[in-house]
């Protein structure tokens, strides 16, 4: 049996991380279906001859969320489970539940009339009702890919995508969360 040393590992571990990494710890959920995971992400400052000057490390559940998308009139919806009933799951993606370093909250609020959802940055009025919120990113990080939230009108709808929108839907946001493979 060989001995894992671990101080090897860590500095492995350190020359391989340039700005960010990820790592996943852990998967929960049941019936082999993930719904969180922890990631521990480690940032390195570097000083301008290359040297190291800080190290910060810090450990964030992240939750699966999954995109569905209905039909007539078309539009998206975020939940964190799959969908059924009109809704067709697309994809699902990683963010967390709370505030990393970072990270930019994004409110997901829904409406009737159809039932329709939207993610913004601000808390919602107007007829739309916040369900709940989650942290992503507003720039590109290790592992992460880019989600574009559009949005169309009569009703006004939202749909979420991993690619810019045409054709009556115009780009309103986009942020950047940890990739899934689709559901």
């Amino acid at each position: 049996h060989q001995q894992l040393n671990t101080s090897g590992l860590v500095k492995l571990f350190m020359m391989i991380t340039f700005n960010w990494a990820l790592l996943v710890l852990a998967v929960t959920g049941t019936s082999g279906e993930q719904t969180q995971k922890h990631v521990l992400r480690t940032e390195k400052v570097l000083m301008a001859d290359g040297t190291a000057l800080e190290a910060r490390k810090y450990d964030a559940a992240a939750t699966r969320y999954v995109v569905s998308n209905a039909g007539d009139p078309e539009r998206s919806r975020i939940s964190t489970s799959p969908q059924c009933c009109g809704w067709d799951d697309q994809f699902s993606f990683w963010a967390f539940d709370s505030q990393v370093p970072g990270a930019t909250r994004f409110y997901v609020a829904d409406s009737g009339d159809p039932h329709r959802f939207k993610v913004s940055t601000a808390t919602s009025c107007c007829g739309w009702n916040d369900q709940f919120s989650f942290w992503a990113f507003n720039s590109s990080q290790t592992g992460t890919t880019k989600h574009y939230v559009s949005q169309s009108g009569d009703p006004e709808r939202y749909r979420i995508k991993t690619e810019s929108s045409c054709c009556g839907w115009e780009d309103v946001l986009s942020f950047w969360a940890y990739s899934s493979q689709s559901t």
